[in-house]
């Protein structure tokens, strides 16, 4: 081998290992977790005129990336069809995909995207992350419940929106339909 291609040689080398000491490394103990969605439910409940009322998303997708011991890695993403929202009244149903509420023809997707997860307390975690909905990203934090047996996982958990920081039903008065608008979820997941 030449001297110049001995530079060269060594040359490569130090770049792979600096390249490869600066990308992210995988947790050893990063788990990811496969949501049932026959045992799961992920709804929301708003006030109307005072009466509370509640729906389903029928239509979503959720990756979760999670262990206990190392909340560092964890990751938590939601997809969910806008359009599969129902609450079980006519009325409201045909109001959800309109322009003035979702507008699912131009945002079809809404997605939640963690950045931090926290233990709270006992089993009670924080995932502080973002929405985007209607194509507005505000901060968003789930706060849930888990409790872990063996390889199923079970969470409970709400994150408060206001429904007016995405333009959801624009100029609605909030004493015909309240502002605040709690995400429900109900998941039961396998690793």
């Amino acid at each position: 081998m030449t001297f110049n291609r001995k530079i060269r040689a060594r040359l490569g080398l130090t770049l792979l290992a600096t390249t490869l000491s600066v990308l992210p490394l995988a947790s050893a103990h990063a788990t990811t977790w496969t949501v049932d969605h026959d045992k799961s439910v992920l709804g929301f409940e708003f006030n109307q005129a005072g009466t509370p009322v509640k729906g389903t998303f029928n239509d979503w997708s959720a990756e979760i990336v999670f262990d206990p011991e190392d909340l560092s890695a964890a990751t938590i993403r939601a997809d969910i069809q806008t359009g599969s929202a129902l609450t079980g009244n006519g009325q409201f149903d045909g109001l959800i995909p309109t322009a003035q509420w979702f507008d699912t023809d131009q945002f079809p997707i809404a997605t939640f995207q963690s950045d931090t997860v926290q233990l709270i307390e006992g089993n009670i975690y924080e995932a502080a992350g973002t929405l985007n909905l209607r194509g507005s990203t505000q901060p968003t934090t789930l706060r849930f419940s888990l409790d872990i047996q063996d390889t199923t996982a079970k969470a409970t958990g709400t994150a408060e929106i206001n429904r007016t920081a995405h333009k959801v039903g624009d100029g609605v008065a909030p004493n015909s339909v309240g502002i605040d608008v709690t995400v429900t979820l109900d998941l039961t997941a396998s690793k």
